[in-house]
């Protein structure tokens, strides 16, 4: 279950940059609606960093790769373990 609890929905480049891809936000309350807790996404222009919520799930604004896997383990240390701790 630890697994799921991220999403991550973009598209890299050859130079590490995220694009958006289509259908988005679509993808976004698909993955709210199957339970995932976080979802990275690529940055709207301007707004990398940028944290909302959407139907209880934390999105998370990224502009490289780099960025997006330093939020996916920071996330996945924050996550409690299945004990509940």
């Amino acid at each position: 279950e630890g697994d799921r609890r991220l999403v991550a929905i973009g598209e890299g480049g050859l130079a590490g940059e995220l694009r958006r891809v289509p259908g988005l936000e679509r993808r976004i309350a698909e993955a709210a609606r199957l339970g995932f807790d976080t979802a990275i996404v690529p940055a709207e222009r301007g707004c990398e960093g940028r944290r909302r919520s959407v139907k209880g799930l934390r999105v998370v604004e990224v502009g490289t790769l780099n960025h997006a896997l330093f939020e996916a383990l920071t996330a996945r240390e924050a996550a409690p373990d299945s004990s509940g701790h």
